[in-house]
């Protein structure tokens, strides 16, 4: 029997299991296997089913696979809740201590809004699931906003020692905990001072000096040349920022920076357009040299660096344009930066065909092979292929193309990812999720682009599995010769052969009131639908959460269906239905202050006909109403 056989032999078994339900009725038979299952059954189904997710080692594994599960169904179903990301009041800033004033601020000093740069990271602070902080961060201008986010059960602790009046400020409608910082000083000006780079050092990427894990240090760059690191403390009702140390750029304007992914990172700037120099972030001088320094262009040829991104800790990649070969791959030595590139990608072999009209600035730039990279993003390796860390990168494109490439083939690039609805809109910005997905700012439309990586130990989960057929089959398809497969069976388990491609308008055409607040922040501006999206950020590749910057807004996506949750709940939103459990009505527990936003959306499938459907308010949701395939709110 099943039950006699060796624990290893069990979880070889349940790796193939294809829904976490298979697993739960397996450990419902017998004794035996309800221990087999939840000593070493659930980590190997989260293994299996999400090999390119990263997880910690949590204390319960089914926690980890009720939330994975949770949130590939919601990604599948285009299941979010989108509301805009701001410091509510009083929020104080530092160091002067005085309220924060934005909306008077920059409507009199700007005409246009600020660019944000984002970057955040997620830590789990305890042995359950849940337990987790979030900290993003991102440059509002000259300013420095910061927000830690505690889930789980340091968050619990938290609201058991807040006040009833004082909950609102300081929890979201799900009980997680929001710590807010804002750093505004006067010596630096808008327009002159703005921040064009922001890195987060995690945990173990800061130094020995690191007070506390209420402690955060975050690397600024700025247009005006300065480049700094900023240490926030939050300690109960102590609050500080300070200047821990500066980077040498001898007054060089900073256009990106990026920060390798080790204990003893590197950070790498983009300077004066045309520069890469190299830092050491754990040194110990206030003033830290640059270890390295390389000109990437020459302004003669009107080249400019755009980007650059740590591929390892040994090699750097760096976006230039206009270019016949944009994106150049150096190596790393003891001695500083090899002064020729170990690569350089063009587009040139990429067997694209692209749906539409191009416009004539893109048939110009194709016509003379120059083109320019605004946006660099690593894709975790397949350890089961003998991947290494650096041999896959994402790169987006002026003439609106993300290609991926890989530095072990003689190709310039191994796939192309093409909008086809909206083919020439530049990739400002990309965020990879694990080897499923990637998600891709546009520079038109406030548009939001997702694809499907469509990899080699990528995507191994689909929530279809679970459910029976939807239709039995048409008499035209039982009059095919061949005999149908599993999956030829109905349209709801037909979408696992399909590439589930979908576009997001960012910025809500429906203008309504958020907080007390005008929902459209730039009334004295042109229209703020028209705002490409420059940043993106994803905390982690298992973290529910999404990050994007349009033109004076930080938008957050928390990827969870409101429907879904009473039935499946995932642990990080458990609370939300605690919290109000006693009110029936979807929008006390998931929007009791209005502030989720009703966005539009359609599949990249243009020859299957275009369908953009908008999403209801969350308190029009009727109860029982249950959708198998897109979000109950699409209508």
């Amino acid at each position: 029997m099943l039950s006699d056989l060796p624990l290893e032999i069990i979880s070889t078994v349940v790796s193939y299991l294809p829904t976490a339900a298979s697993v739960s009725s397996l450990s419902q038979t017998c004794r035996r296997l309800h221990a087999a299952v939840n000593k070493e059954g659930w980590r190997a189904f989260v293994h299996a089913r999400f090999p390119s997710i990263p997880t910690d080692a949590p204390a319960v594994w089914v926690e980890a696979a009720r939330s994975l599960t949770a949130l590939s169904r919601s990604w599948d179903r285009q299941a979010f809740l989108a509301q805009y990301l701001q410091p509510p009041r009083p929020t104080l800033t530092y160091p002067h201590g005085t309220p924060y004033r934005q909306h008077a601020r920059r409507q009199n000093q700007q005409t246009m809004g600020y660019r944000p740069v984002i970057d955040s990271y997620q830590e789990q602070i305890d042995h359950d699931w849940a337990s987790r902080k979030e900290v993003v961060a991102w440059g509002a201008g000259s300013e420095l906003i910061v927000r830690v986010k505690k889930m789980g059960n340091a968050a619990l602790r938290k609201w058991k020692q807040t006040t009833t009046a004082a909950q609102r400020a300081s929890f979201d409608q799900h009980g997680h905990h929001l710590d807010w910082m804002i750093f505004k000083d006067d010596q630096y000006r808008e327009g002159v001072d703005d921040i064009t780079s922001v890195n987060v050092l995690s945990p173990g990427q800061t130094s020995s000096t690191r007070d506390s894990s209420d402690t955060e240090d975050v690397i600024v760059g700025r247009a005006s040349g300065d480049l700094s690191v900023l240490r926030l403390t939050s300690v109960e009702n102590h609050r500080s920022i300070k200047v821990r140390k500066g980077f040498d750029t001898k007054k060089r304007d900073v256009q990106a920076a990026t920060l390798s992914q080790a204990p003893d990172p590197l950070l790498a700037a983009c300077l004066d357009y045309k520069s890469v120099a190299v830092y050491s972030v754990n040194s110990d001088s206030a003033l830290v040299e640059s270890l390295a320094e390389l000109d990437i262009v020459t302004r003669a040829r009107g080249d400019r660096t755009w980007s650059t991104k740590f591929l390892s800790p040994k090699s750097l990649a760096v976006g230039i344009g206009a270019s016949t070969q944009p994106i150049n791959v150096f190596s790393l030595t003891p001695s500083g930066i090899d002064s020729q590139p170990t690569r350089r990608f063009s587009a040139n072999d990429a067997k694209v065909v692209v749906d539409g009209d191009l416009n004539s600035d893109v048939q110009s730039e194709r016509a003379k092979g120059t083109s320019s990279v605004y946006a660099l993003a690593t894709v975790a390796p397949d350890s089961s292929a003998g991947g290494n860390i650096g041999d896959l990168f994402l790169s987006g494109w002026y003439d609106g193309i993300c290609r991926l490439h890989d530095m072990r083939s003689p190709l310039a690039n191994v796939a192309s990812y093409i909008d086809p609805v909206d083919t020439c809109s530049t990739i400002y910005s990309l965020a990879v999720l694990g080897r499923e997905r990637f998600v891709a700012g546009g520079a038109r439309h406030s548009l939001l682009k997702v694809f499907d990586l469509r990899m080699t130990g990528g995507k191994s989960y689909y929530y279809t599995d679970v459910h029976p057929c939807r239709d039995v089959f048409s008499s035209q398809k039982a009059s095919k010769r061949h005999q149908p497969t599993r999956y030829d069976c109905c349209p709801l388990h037909d979408k696992k052969k399909e590439k589930d491609d979908w576009n997001v308008f960012v910025h809500p055409q429906r203008r309504k009131h958020i907080l007390g607040r005008a929902c459209d922040r730039r009334a004295w501006g042109r229209p703020t639908f028209e705002t490409p999206v420059y940043s993106l950020s994803s905390p982690s590749a298992n973290s529910p959460t999404l990050f994007a910057g349009i033109e004076n807004e930080v938008v957050e996506f928390n990827f969870v269906s409101v429907v879904e949750e009473t039935r499946h709940p995932n642990p990080l939103y458990a609370r939300t239905l605690t919290l109000a459990a006693d009110d029936s009505a979807y929008r006390r527990k998931w929007d009791p202050y209005g502030a989720v936003l009703e966005l539009a959306a359609y599949r990249q499938a243009p020859m299957h006909g275009m369908y953009l459907r908008h999403q209801m308010p969350v308190g029009a949701l009727e109860p029982n109403v249950v959708s198998q395939d897109l979000d109950e709110r699409w209508q």
